[in-house]
């Protein structure tokens, strides 16, 4: 897909943003190429609107790490064979695999799974449309939130049963995250008390 004047019309962009992204590409360019612009111009709030706008593309980007970077936003599916660490916020469209670890010292959030073969680490939250799973851990400040499931592996599983997105889920994820071992099912019961 590309990003042009017409598009950003369309998606009724504002004043501000419209001008921002034509001063980069007056004659439009893909997706991905907008998205990498406005994260390395420290823009990020304008590539997650585009992102949101244009929705996730049905590829794959293969990478042998992530690093060294402040934000990033990638519109198709992440599969890293190594690590990735990013020094803000990591956002991408699709899923995100990664052998090793995925660190971010803001938030990580994929549209569908979060995958990682060591542990994910994020200063703030993680966030999956789909599950997210972890070899070792998986640790937020915040919060963590998935579609389906939640699981961690290492010497120890705790498993809760609470409504997903509710206040009791985070609590309970916020207690447990020193642990630093978690996994969830996706069943509900009125009965549990913390």
């Amino acid at each position: 897909m590309q990003i042009t004047k017409e598009k950003l019309r369309e998606w009724l962009a504002d004043e501000s943003k419209y001008e921002r992204l034509l001063d980069h590409y007056p004659n439009g360019a893909p997706v991905q190429r907008v998205l990498d612009t406005l994260c390395d111009a420290g823009l990020f709030d304008d590539a997650e609107w585009i992102l949101d706008q244009a929705g996730p593309i049905d590829d794959i980007v293969e990478v042998a790490s992530v690093a060294e970077r402040t934000h990033v936003v990638i519109a198709r599916r992440l599969v890293v064979t190594g690590s990735i660490i990013v020094k803000g916020r990591l956002r991408v469209g699709g899923s995100i695999e990664a052998r090793g670890s995925i660190e971010a010292e803001e938030s990580i959030q994929a549209g569908r799974f979060i995958e990682a073969g060591e542990f994910i680490e994020a200063g703030e939250s993680v966030d999956a449309g789909g599950s997210i799973q972890a070899g070792r851990f998986i640790e937020a400040g915040e919060f963590i939130q998935a579609g389906e499931s939640v699981d961690a592996g290492f010497n120890f599983t705790l498993v809760l049963i609470a409504h997903w997105k509710s206040p009791l889920l985070a609590s309970c994820f916020h207690r447990c995250k020193a642990a630093r071992r978690v996994a969830a099912t996706r069943r509900t019961r009125s009965d549990f008390t913390p």
